[in-house]
């Protein structure tokens, strides 16, 4: 998945959520989430996530001391 934060200032944060629902028949379990860069930080379900829940997958981007695009 991808999502474009559009035109920021330097020095601001963006956050943005990815939603899913778990469309499987086993409980979902997401062991591991990587950023490409140290400047973005995600946040993911811990507990695992039972057949037709929901889920988020909360991303922060920090564009302190980030110039250009």
């Amino acid at each position: 998945m991808q999502f474009d934060f559009g035109t920021i200032n330097s020095g601001e944060k963006v956050t943005h959520v990815f939603s899913f629902t778990n469309s499987g028949t086993a409980d979902l379990i997401i062991a591991q989430v990587k950023a490409s860069c140290g400047c973005t930080t995600p946040s993911y379900p811990e507990n695992p996530i039972s057949p037709g829940e929901r889920g988020e997958i909360k991303v922060v981007f920090n564009s302190e001391g980030i110039a250009g695009q």
